[in-house]
């Protein structure tokens, strides 16, 4: 967009409430609706931590740095953080209060039950107060579950934003002999998958250290019911925690002999397509063709290996609250433990926050093994 063209983004004088609940956006939706679309012309112009160029710049030095500190194995992942910094974990401190809340929302239901006693002595209003602080609590933790979504995601396409300017700002450099060297597919491969590993890895990467919290939390909870059985639950806990990492290693391997296998599916593609006059004039369809199907099925089986331990761990996620009740359930019997609603109401609760918590972590552990392979890919070029 030419500085004829230029269009300041309301966002630079909006207030905080603005901000906050995107009231500067309706303008835009606005003319959408009348227009029946949008135009380029129509939008407002890119805020200045948003630009490519800034972006690609800090990066780039963080790199350049690295290579300084670091000339017989630099890394490109020290770089990245170098870049991002503490950004992305306070961010995440944005769930803290949901995490707080998922705690406190069990037990005023809780408290609340005793109103439905037959002999309650807890008044009308008490009730209503309860139930209302209830309502409160969940949009309380709503606001900063979807805000610590928007941050994260917008940080996330940052970084993805500076990877493909530092790819982009390497391949201009190239001579046409070393550009030579790799394929349109390699090169296209780089931008559309492993640049955008890094995207995928932030806006998970809060889970691993959100999760022992959670766990926390359900230990002190439940040690105030039902004491030692609560290690019963624990112990299962840990061991799908374990089989969740070890899954995430496992995928790590696979993911990198997938890459590989995609290279070589690429390269000899290219090949063929620069070479198709000699391949039609020799008959050679069928031998590449034999070639590009066999290196295609090891691809596909990798891939096949990957969705199974997929699978596995989303088996172990979704049948997490059942099998902890029946395993709880099935020591409070044989110890001849009472069981209340109690129990069960913030059992049902916390088991079912430290599910969703579990698919999370195994969705970071997924994301952060993707993203390493691909970094170091990356880093081949520079």
């Amino acid at each position: 967009m030419t500085s004829q063209q230029s269009k300041p983004t309301p966002f630079l004088n909006a207030n905080g409430w603005s901000r906050l609940f995107h009231s500067w956006i309706p303008q835009l939706l606005d003319k959408s609706h009348k227009q029946k679309t949008l135009n380029l012309d129509d939008l407002y112009d890119l805020l200045p931590q948003y630009k490519s160029v800034a972006l690609t710049e800090k990066l780039k030095n963080n790199w350049i740095d690295d290579i300084n500190s670091h000339p017989n194995k630099p890394s490109l992942l020290r770089a990245t953080v170098r870049t991002t910094g503490w950004k992305p974990f306070l961010i995440g401190c944005l769930l803290l209060p949901e995490r707080i809340a998922s705690v406190i929302k069990p037990l005023l239901i809780i408290f609340l039950m005793d109103f439905f006693e037959p002999c309650s002595t807890m008044s009308i209003k008490f009730a209503w107060f309860l139930a209302i602080l209830c309502v409160l609590i969940t949009l309380f933790s709503s606001f900063f579950h979807h805000r610590f979504y928007y941050s994260i995601q917008v940080y996330g396409m940052q970084m993805r934003v500076a990877y493909h300017g530092l790819i982009y700002q390497k391949i201009l450099s190239l001579s046409s002999h070393s550009l030579n060297k790799f394929s349109s597919g390699e090169i296209t491969n780089l931008f559309s998958n492993d640049a955008d590993q890094i995207d995928r890895a932030i806006n998970n990467i809060n889970h691993l250290w959100l999760a022992p919290i959670d766990i926390i939390a359900m230990i002190i909870c439940f040690w105030y019911f039902i004491k030692y059985v609560t290690f019963v639950a624990i112990g299962y806990t840990l061991v799908l925690v374990l089989v969740v990492s070890l899954v995430g290693r496992i995928l790590v391997r696979f993911r990198t002999k997938i890459l590989e296998q995609t290279d070589q599916r690429v390269k000899i593609m290219s090949e063929i397509i620069k070479s198709m006059r000699i391949v039609k004039m020799y008959c050679w369809e069928s031998a590449f063709e034999k070639k590009i199907s066999l290196v295609r099925k090891h691809e596909i089986i990798r891939y096949g290996l990957t969705v199974i331990l997929d699978s596995i761990h989303l088996l172990f996620s979704h049948s997490y609250v059942c099998m902890t009740f029946m395993i709880m359930y099935g020591t409070m019997w044989s110890l001849g433990i009472h069981f209340d609603t109690r129990f069960f109401t913030i059992a049902s609760c916390m088991l079912m926050h430290l599910a969703n918590a579990l698919l999370s972590i195994g969705y970071a552990i997924r994301h952060l093994a993707n993203y390493l392979p691909a970094a170091k890919r990356i880093q081949v070029w520079f």
